[in-house]
């Protein structure tokens, strides 16, 4: 299998070094990002994490945190870890998602009366107002202080306005190729939109039986110049693939509206 555009970024190569203007000239690269909104807990926004995530600077040796951009609503948020940016782009990359929220915080009653609170990573809403809470952690964590037992408790006692699931994830829960594909999709959703997007989607459309991205791209230039555009489709639901598994051009997809 040729190494794709997805093993390039999770070998860590920087996606202004992968990234394809799809011109004439699909050697140029560049990476296009929207104007970033920049927010404190004093901004007018419509919602604020409830607690404010260290600097790099403050945080211990063993800990690292992750600025990214919210393709949603163009807001830079924060991850207080690697995997739970991995594990947020899930989400992000879900086009049933219509909110995402980081560091939000639950109250809420024990069993013997007793006011406790617990800030989840993140407060997931979809597109028809389902809303889950997302908690991420090591698996040894979890065990360790009993945290699917604690929020299937929150669950059972909050307000369904708050949410009405709570998500316990590990590492098991996040394989390695489908982070990976929630990266590249989420790099994708911040590109503009270039021409060969509509001849794509019609194309796309018109798919009778499964196609590898690389034979579908053939006709537009090849994958070197439109693979993102076809991930944009894979995202948006015009193409599906047909097998889970890591996106590169080996992959087989098909229609996604039949």
């Amino acid at each position: 299998m040729t190494e794709s555009v997805l093993r390039q970024v999770a070998k860590g190569h920087q996606l202004s070094d992968i990234y394809y203007y799809e011109t004439a000239e699909p050697t140029w690269c560049d990476l296009f990002l929207p104007q970033v909104q920049f927010y404190t807990k004093d901004s007018d926004l419509p919602y604020t994490p409830d607690r404010d995530v260290p600097l790099p600077t403050e945080k211990g040796a063993r800990h690292s945190t992750v600025v990214f951009v919210d393709p949603l609503d163009t807001y830079r948020k924060v991850s207080e870890s690697n995997d739970e940016w991995r594990a947020t782009l899930l989400f992000l990359r879900d086009a049933t998602v219509s909110r995402v929220e980081t560091q939000f915080q639950v109250n809420y009653l024990t069993a013997d009366g007793q006011e406790r609170r617990s800030i989840f990573d993140l407060r997931v809403t979809y597109n028809d107002g389902f809303k889950v809470l997302v908690a991420y952690h090591p698996e040894y964590f979890v065990q360790r202080e009993g945290l699917r037992q604690t929020n299937d408790y929150i669950k059972s006692v909050i307000s369904p306005d708050i949410a009405q699931d709570v998500f316990t994830l590990t590492e098991f829960d996040v394989p390695n190729w489908a982070s990976a594909n929630a990266e590249l999709i989420h790099s994708v959703t911040l590109d503009e939109v270039w021409e060969s997007y509509r001849q794509l989607a019609n194309a796309a459309a018109s798919l009778t039986e499964p196609v590898s991205i690389a034979t579908l791209c053939e006709p537009f230039g090849g994958t070197t110049a439109v693979f993102r555009t076809v991930v944009q489709l894979i995202y948006e639901g015009s193409l599906r693939q047909l097998e889970a598994g890591p996106i590169d051009v080996d992959s087989i997809v098909v229609n996604g509206q039949r």
